[in-house]
């Protein structure tokens, strides 16, 4: 494995860590973003060697003021484009406040997890470094979780946040708009279901076992999305639990692209607050939506139950550039947070593309 992949691997990791409300998961955040941002030999710079790229960082709240207080919410969800850009040094000397008279930067609140918490190792401040740290993790609960885990919990999010763009110019992703391939661009609102029953959100494809790709709430409540490629192999990603990092019953969005250039193929998919790409290589991904067969609200044989409102799809066989990404994406999100009317999936009811081998006899 080489440099540029590690880091994209991290990436992800860090994605499905902070994406979990788990305690262990989020100290070993801390192992991944030092591996990305501070180690001596950090990754961001091995990659960056060549790209020369600036990475923004952007967070919420005082960098510092008089007197003992903590502000571990610095992700600006939302406002990203009103707060200030930081370069890498600043981030990591940012102050989320202080403690016993002292600041308590980015990071030392990474490391703290890594060394103390255990993300890295599980040693005793014996030197009193982190003492200031400590006394801020051990009291004080926000929501059942720690300020200090709540802290790395934000620090990623905003980490992630400005190392997409550098993983987008390590995958020369432009190089994909002019691909072979397809869009499907879903704005709905996902509903909550019974227990132990997945909830279905799109099919594209028409054989179970081959030339698949899913997207569904497993019966664990995780959103899903299913890679099968054309030798029946299964790659699962997981961005999260419904309801925690991934919204109940409130509009998301969901982005997803495949597109082939020669022997490479291209899957991107986003959704909030979870961004993975990847470039895999050979063929057997280069049918996956060719020819075009997609069911939304259930499987690809019409058999799996959904439960989401839908305010609005784009599914098209073709890859979209930058600029018509961006469109339509502001465009659905917009109508999904002023829309008055949507469209109710419940139960076994599901919409299908024309000539879906699967249902010839709804297609005449």
């Amino acid at each position: 494995m080489n440099h540029s992949r590690l880091f994209e691997e991290l990436l992800l990791e860090l994605q499905t860590l902070i994406n979990s409300d788990d305690e262990y998961d989020l100290i070993k955040s801390s192992r991944v973003l030092r591996q990305l941002l501070l180690d001596g030999d950090a990754l961001l710079h091995i990659v960056n060697r060549e790209l020369r790229a600036i990475p923004d960082f952007r967070v919420l709240g005082p960098q510092d003021t008089p007197g003992d207080n903590f502000f571990p919410e610095v992700y600006p969800a939302g406002a990203a484009d009103t707060v200030p850009k930081l370069n890498l040094q600043k981030f990591l000397s940012y102050s989320l406040g202080r403690a016993s008279g002292k600041p308590i930067t980015v990071r030392e609140i990474i490391k703290f997890g890594a060394i103390v918490l255990g993300g890295v190792h599980f040693k005793e401040d014996s030197s009193g470094e982190y003492s200031h740290i400590s006394p801020v993790h051990q009291t004080g609960q926000s929501g059942g979780i720690s300020p200090i885990l709540l802290a790395l919990k934000h620090i990623g999010a905003v980490a992630r946040d400005a190392l997409i763009p550098v993983r987008d110019q390590l995958l020369v992703r432009e190089r994909f708009e002019q691909g072979k391939g397809w869009t499907a661009l879903l704005s709905l609102r996902l509903l909550p279901t019974p227990p132990d029953e997945e909830n279905y959100i799109l099919d594209v494809g028409a054989d179970e076992h081959k030339n698949r790709f899913s997207i569904y709430v497993d019966s664990r409540g995780e959103l899903t999305f299913r890679i099968v490629d054309a030798t029946g192999k299964r790659q699962y990603l997981r961005a999260g639990r419904v309801g925690q990092a991934v919204p109940l019953a409130a509009p998301v969005i969901l982005l997803c692209e495949m597109s082939t250039v020669e022997d490479e193929t291209l899957i991107s998919i986003r959704t909030d607050g979870w961004d993975h790409a990847e470039i895999m290589r050979g063929a057997a991904l280069s049918e996956i939506g060719d020819p075009f067969h997609f069911v939304t609200g259930s499987d690809c044989l019409g058999r799996k139950k959904t439960h989401m409102d839908q305010f609005g799809t784009l599914l098209i066989a073709r890859t979209l550039s930058g600029l018509e990404t961006s469109q339509a994406v502001g465009y659905f999100s917009d109508k999904a947070a002023t829309a008055e009317h949507w469209v109710n999936f419940s139960g076994n009811q599901f919409l299908h593309s024309g000539a879906h081998p699967n249902f010839a006899e709804s297609s005449t």
